[in-house]
């Protein structure tokens, strides 16, 4: 809720509020006044955390090119045969240490750029945005990232080559895994290893996503609970004391988080083993909750933002379900079952019922047969995790038998064939994207009904109808289709620019020059955008765009030229055109394209050529405009100019999202992601 708080949202500050209210009055009736300061002094360390987070993140801002020294991790993608991305460390920017930089290089000489190579080089650096267009980029947070930048090999020197010793260790393991298995399960192997899902086929992977049981493919809690069974089956056959075991065993879950980067499933499923190890050393009982809220306030302290990465949400969740609901779902699956096909059921369904929220806000679906995916997948992971790993160990030994992985080829084939059998989109099921509110809701009553909250049953009963009504009227109001308002709305991304104007009417259209379609697809989703009536374009789309853009209903496409894909409809230069609500003008002055005029519901928009304007051009722009009266130019951010108009100055110049909502008297809304 900090963010919303920070930002002055108005419903999260009365649901904050009214919270507070009625969990104060409960406890001062009852008396129990440490309790409440308690809570409020937790709750404003959490928003704490949330400020110090945003300082964390935050790195120097450096103008035009700079000097930079770093070191190529592991992590190199591959986009292309000529194209490479990849994070630099231990960086230094004009010689001052500096966060890393997420680098993209184009390979156009001999040169090869290998994990390990220290880089010098010149480039323009961009500042990284945490939050963009209301998503969270976990990769910077996770990694350190501060900048992203691009260069060419033939602008790059490599001085040095230094490899840590995880790197090493991973390198080493995806040199095994690729000569003695196929491409696509070597990629899968590493992925349940390490939870380096980037050498995966897209394909394979939206299988697995599909079908519910991506998680196998993400380092998880369900892979350390695998790695301590082995460890403390090794050590008891060992024979060695509780001391010694727990020191190990911590030992390994630390360099097994090392060579995960620290992924926050991992580091909470440690932490609560470090726990339950000490308990048990110390004769103290083991509280699996409690347990659960010290690694996560363990892991917020160390990285605050953390509280909004997808990994982290829905291990807590999974977890913190699982020991709420298990009990109660156990007592019933036992009246018609036997106690261990009860017991796994139980644990399966509150885990699912756990991360079902964030699988709507994240993924959008959920397949109703996943359960049963994970009933054949799950068992048969428990027994090939821990001989995977001891494999490994062994090759690492004793390369020369590399052979032996073939037989996890084939689990790897059986694990593709059951994803991808059960990623029918016969038993997809789209979900809204819930908010926050959604969820405070749906785990409260998850909190009350279990056997945590110690209160008489009648009292019990009462609270939980209060929270399912609320809960409801969340969803009706989160269901509910937007009104339909004039509006320009801006959505800009690393990768695109894209304007949509809506109208009274609810017709809208859409004005780029690129776009990224998985960040476009999850702004609509998120906003309830299902039709995109007209495009306005400078050239025809591509055929993948034009692919993507026909799945929102498109209605006509109009362009000033025929570059693009065949031609659906063209547009003489300076002629007036309609389109449903819109009259388009393509504004060309001495055969330069300036931009598009449009006119809706009694608003003058003009947006500039998307491509930046020439220094030449600037004053066929400002001539143009200094004679016309717009309710709204838009510019991208490296162009400024004078107004004859009401609007002296304009220029974006920040990635995000920024929409202005027009009223009967002018904008009244602006809003800004």
């Amino acid at each position: 809720m900090a963010r919303k708080l920070f930002a002055g949202d108005i419903l999260s500050i009365v649901i904050v509020v009214s919270l507070f209210a009625i969990y104060g009055i409960t406890l001062f009736a009852c008396k129990r006044y440490k309790s409440f300061i308690i809570v409020l002094v937790f709750f404003l360390i959490g928003n704490g955390f949330y400020f110090l987070g945003n300082l964390q993140v935050s790195a120097k801002y450096y103008e035009g090119q700079n000097f930079v020294i770093g070191r190529v991790t592991d992590d190199i993608t591959s986009y292309y045969n000529n194209s490479y991305t990849l994070t630099l460390e231990d960086v230094y920017i004009n010689g001052e240490s500096a966060k890393n930089i997420r680098l993209s290089i184009k390979i156009d000489d001999k040169s090869e750029i290998n994990p390990g190579d220290k880089l010098t080089f010149t480039t323009v650096l961009e500042n990284t945005k945490i939050f963009n267009l209301g998503s969270f980029n976990s990769y910077y947070i996770r990694n350190n990232i501060g900048y992203t930048a691009s260069t060419s090999t033939s602008n790059v020197q490599v001085i040095d080559n230094h490899l840590k010793f995880d790197e090493a260790f991973r390198l080493k393991v995806k040199e095994m895994l690729s000569e003695n298995m196929s491409e696509d399960n070597a990629g899968i192997c590493y992925a349940v290893l390490f939870g380096d899902k980037s050498g995966i086929d897209k394909e394979i992977k939206e299988d697995y996503q599909n079908s519910g049981i991506i998680h196998v493919l993400t380092v998880s809690g369900l892979h350390v609970g695998f790695l301590i069974a082995l460890i403390y089956f090794v050590l008891r056959k060992l024979k060695l004391g509780r001391i010694s075991t727990t020191i190990i065993t911590s030992i390994v879950l630390l360099l097994f988080n090392i060579l995960c980067g620290f992924a926050p499933s991992v580091m909470r499923a440690s932490l609560m083993a470090i726990v339950m190890m000490l308990a048990k050393l110390s004769g103290r009982e083991y509280d699996p909750l409690n347990a659960l809220g010290l690694a996560g306030f363990i892991i917020i302290l160390i990285k605050p933002l953390y509280a909004f990465d997808i990994g982290f949400l829905m291990s807590f969740a999974c977890v913190a379900t699982i020991f709420m609901l298990n009990q109660p779902l156990l007592k019933v699956f036992k009246k018609v079952m036997p106690d261990k096909i009860a017991g796994y059921l139980a644990l399966t369904f509150s885990a699912q019922i756990g991360i079902l929220p964030f699988t709507a806000m994240f993924l959008n679906s959920f397949n109703l047969l996943s359960f049963f995916a994970n009933l054949i997948i799950v068992p048969i992971f428990s027994i090939v995790y821990p001989l995977l790993m001891v494999t490994i160990l062994i090759l690492l030994l004793i390369p020369t038998i590399g052979k032996v992985l073939l037989m996890f080829d084939l689990v790897f084939d059986f694990t593709t064939a059951v994803a991808r059998f059960f990623s029918s989109s016969a038993s997809q099921i789209s979900l809204y994207a819930y908010d926050i509110v959604f969820i405070i809701f749906f785990f409260l009553i998850i909190f009350l009904i279990s056997r945590f909250v110690m209160m008489k049953r009648p009292l019990k009963f009462v609270s939980a109808s209060v929270m399912s009504l609320l809960l409801i009227v969340s969803v009706i109001i989160n269901v509910v289709p937007p009104k339909n308002e004039a509006a320009v709305t801006t959505i800009n991304d690393y990768n695109m620019e894209v304007v949509m104007l809506s109208t009274d009417s609810g017709q809208k259209a859409l004005l780029y020059n690129e776009i990224d379609t998985d960040t476009l697809e999850d702004f609509f989703y998120n906003n309830k955008i299902g039709n995109i009536d007209y495009l306005f374009l400078k050239d025809l789309p591509s055929e993948y765009d034009l692919e993507f853009l026909n799945t929102y209903n498109v209605k006509r496409v109009l362009a000033l030229s025929e570059e693009g894909t065949s031609l659906i409809y063209n547009v003489t230069t300076n002629t007036y055109l309609q389109a449903g609500d819109f009259t388009v003008n393509y504004v060309e002055v001495e055969n330069v394209f300036l931009g598009f005029e449009i006119n809706f519901n009694q608003r003058q928009i003009f947006v500039a050529s998307f491509s930046f304007v020439s220094y030449n051009d600037i004053d066929k722009l400002n001539q143009y405009l200094y004679y016309k009266d717009f309710d709204i130019v838009y510019m991208n951010g490296y162009t400024n100019y004078k107004s004859g108009g009401r609007i002296e100055e304009l220029t974006y110049i920040s990635d995000g999202n920024i929409k202005l909502t027009f009223g009967e008297n002018g904008c009244r809304v602006w809003r800004i992601d």
